[in-house]
């Protein structure tokens, strides 16, 4: 559920965009669908919408930040390695391995 501008910059492996999601999301009922953001907040409010649509989803609860506070790999949407995170603002901080990008 992250914006064009964090997706950018990196990704958890394995996930999808919210709009690539969007497109093809028939193709993931009866899947557990795992949306997250930075810390869980819009990825929680989407979560729910999804439930209500009759999906099977869980909220990733600390989403990109508890996934590098796991010290966890990102990849770039081409699915490079990567060490830059997208923190969506300067307020949050992230371990020395990554590169924190607020813009």
């Amino acid at each position: 559920v992250r914006s064009e501008s964090e997706v950018n910059v990196s990704l958890i492996p394995g996930a999808i965009t919210k709009s690539q999601y969007e497109r093809t999301r028939e193709k993931y009922r009866g899947q557990t669908v795992i949306p997250y953001c930075t810390i869980g907040g819009r990825s929680g409010a989407y979560a729910k919408q999804l439930a209500k649509s009759g999906f099977r989803v869980k909220n990733y609860e600390g989403s990109i930040l508890d996934w590098v506070q796991n010290q966890l790999p990102l990849v770039t949407m081409e699915g490079k390695p990567t060490n830059r995170v997208h923190t969506y603002s300067d307020r949050y901080r992230v371990p020395d391995k990554y590169e924190q990008v607020t813009d």
